[in-house]
């Protein structure tokens, strides 16, 4: 990670597993609420925020998003998350992450050793 990247927050839908992968990677707060979490957190970045809950939650909040793909479950709920952002200045970024794909996998294990 960064050193200028800290992450502040982890959301799932159950909070003991949320506070399970809180304690394992060192983050300060675990939440079963998105919503809330980004409420009390306000954080630059609002990344992997779930399709279903994207299109209510950026229209008001101040985060950027970053969202996986497919970015909404309809395109007018795509439109209107861009919309969204534009109107509060901020960017919706989306990618198609596979970080747990074997080709990523093995690239970073590649990576770990010095040749």
């Amino acid at each position: 990670m960064a050193p200028a990247v800290e992450v502040v927050g982890v959301f799932n839908h159950t909070l003991a597993e949320a506070q399970q992968t809180a304690d394992r990677h060192g983050v300060p707060h675990a939440y079963d609420d998105c919503g809330r979490m980004l409420d009390e957190l306000r954080p630059a970045i609002a990344p992997s925020v779930p399709q279903c809950l994207a299109p209510r939650l950026h229209r008001s909040r101040h985060a950027h998003g970053l969202c996986e793909k497919p970015v909404a479950a309809s395109y007018d709920d795509a439109v209107a998350m861009y919309a969204a952002a534009e109107a509060a200045g901020r960017h919706l970024f989306v990618t198609e992450t596979d970080r747990f794909s074997g080709t990523n996998s093995a690239a970073k294990q590649l990576t770990a050793f010095p040749t």
